[in-house]
């Protein structure tokens, strides 16, 4: 039976974790995997050639703050959303890329109310050099 994996990205515009992204999936589709790959953009078109087996779901949950507390309400709204999306995907695997996806990850998979699946973080920055203060 294969492996049901979902992948939590900001975007697929350029980068290297974006680029990194696309291999990964292209790769574990290749292998008969099935790949969801979840942005928080909206719709747009990888910068990267992508398998055709992997599937995209975009939540179009990068909205502006302003004020703090909009910034705890907006991820909030964003953890509801990943979470209802996870929930569809029935993953027994969430990978989260890059910081901030990392952090929704845990907080949509671990800590409202545990779902049944597998949770991998790959993270590329030195914590000490990254400022967390604006989150997502």
């Amino acid at each position: 039976m294969p492996t049901r994996v979902a992948i939590l990205i900001r975007n697929l515009l350029t980068g290297g974790a974006e680029r990194t992204c696309c291999l990964l999936a292209g790769g574990l589709a290749r292998r008969g995997h099935q790949v969801s790959i979840v942005t928080l953009d909206g719709p747009h078109r990888p910068a990267y050639p992508l398998d055709g087996a992997v599937r995209l779901v975009h939540l179009d949950a990068c909205w502006l703050r302003r004020t703090p507390v909009q910034t705890v309400l907006r991820n909030l709204a964003r953890v509801r959303s990943i979470r209802r999306t996870l929930q569809e995907l029935a993953p027994d695997v969430v990978v989260g890329f890059m910081t901030e996806q990392n952090v929704l990850a845990v907080l949509s998979t671990r800590v409202f109310d545990r779902l049944p699946c597998r949770v991998v973080l790959a993270e590329r920055v030195h914590p000490a050099l990254h400022n967390l203060a604006g989150f997502a």
